[in-house]
């Protein structure tokens, strides 16, 4: 029985070391959510490549851009899939309808 509960406690402190190097426990929510933005801006791109709205830049019309998302701390990836859901543009224009947005702004913090 004791060699169950050694064997246990080792396996338990491999699972976390391991967890923790993947960046998945604690923290790192910062470099994971710059990164989810930057593949938001990448996919916002491809989507409206062909379209009137060709020439957005996705990174600018966050605020401060994707780098605003590096000290967040907690995951904010649903954010960006708000976005992308209620992004449109304007083929008469040719500009991005932001509108939608303010519906996903809960969605951008730890609260």
């Amino acid at each position: 029985m004791g060699t169950n509960v050694a064997f246990t406690a080792l396996a338990r402190r491999i699972s976390v070391s391991g967890l923790l190097g993947m960046g998945l426990v604690g923290c790192n929510f910062g470099k994971r959510n710059v990164a989810a933005c930057n593949d938001w801006v990448e996919t916002m791109d491809a989507t409206f490549a062909d379209s009137e709205c060709g020439g957005t830049d996705f990174g600018v019309l966050l605020d401060s851009g994707c780098d605003i998302f590096e000290e967040s701390k907690c995951d904010v990836g649903e954010y960006f899939v708000c976005l992308e859901e209620n992004t449109e543009c304007s083929e008469e224009g040719g500009e991005i309808n932001t509108e939608g947005w303010s519906d996903c702004v809960s969605l951008s913090t730890c609260e």
